[in-house]
């Protein structure tokens, strides 16, 4: 109740001042009062109604941007280009392949097809010296194999950024290999960065321990099938 007789006594004391300021009748001052205040509160519901607004715009900004921002996918044929890839050849004599087996490998054109499954999950098929090989690799996920010679290799898939693939494997008591691919112009072009880290064997043991890097360019040359159009 304090606080009502305050407001009221407040209220009457304004009332006093527009009728003495403005010669105004008892009446008359209230009438004024009345619509100062109404404007009053127009002018903050239009605040409000403005913030409201520019939050709003702000959010169909925000989904707008997200809507024209790319989308990387990695489905899809990827061939070789031959004219802009560095030679493999440093990470074949690193593992102790005679210089025949060089030679044959540099005539061949390595293809991978890929199927992007989900957001995190992809088919790779790989066609190279070594044969046919095909993963399901998911990103965090460990993938376990086994060479024709009985070696034990330990693969993890990751993804560092969006339009970027890196499967690291472990290849018990030989080395690892790191294998990144990034999606460039568009998505038409994959580059590879193949960083190997060997371990000294009884066919390499006069090299010793040894890394070796080379950069590779893929060009999307046709539709992964079954991949989605």
């Amino acid at each position: 109740m304090a606080g009502v007789c305050s407001n009221s006594i407040r209220f009457s004391a304004i009332l006093e001042t527009d009728k003495r300021r403005y010669g105004l009748s008892c009446a008359a001052a209230r009438h004024f009062r009345g619509n100062v205040l109404i404007r009053a509160e127009f002018s903050e519901e239009s605040l409000q109604m403005s913030a409201a607004a520019a939050v709003g715009r702000a959010k169909r900004v925000t989904a707008s941007a997200a809507s024209a921002a790319p989308v990387f996918d990695f489905s899809g044929q990827w061939t070789l280009d031959k004219t802009r890839s560095e030679s493999l050849a440093p990470h074949l004599e690193a593992m102790g392949l005679p210089g025949m087996a060089q030679s044959a490998a540099a005539q061949i054109v390595p293809t991978y097809t890929i199927v992007q499954e989900g957001p995190t999950t992809f088919v790779i098929h790989h066609s190279s010296l070594l044969g046919e090989k095909e993963r399901r690799l998911e990103v965090g996920v460990e993938w376990r194999e086994s060479t024709k010679d009985g070696a034990s290799v330990r693969i993890v898939l990751e993804q560092p950024s969006a339009n970027q693939l890196r499967t690291v494997s472990d290849w018990s008591g030989r080395g690892r290999i790191t294998d990144t691919r990034t999606l460039l112009e568009g998505g038409t072009l994959m580059h590879q960065l193949v960083e190997m880290q060997h371990r000294a064997s009884a066919s390499s043991a006069r090299l010793g321990d040894r890394k070796t890097i080379s950069n590779r360019y893929f060009i999307r040359t046709g539709s992964a099938p079954g991949a989605d159009e």
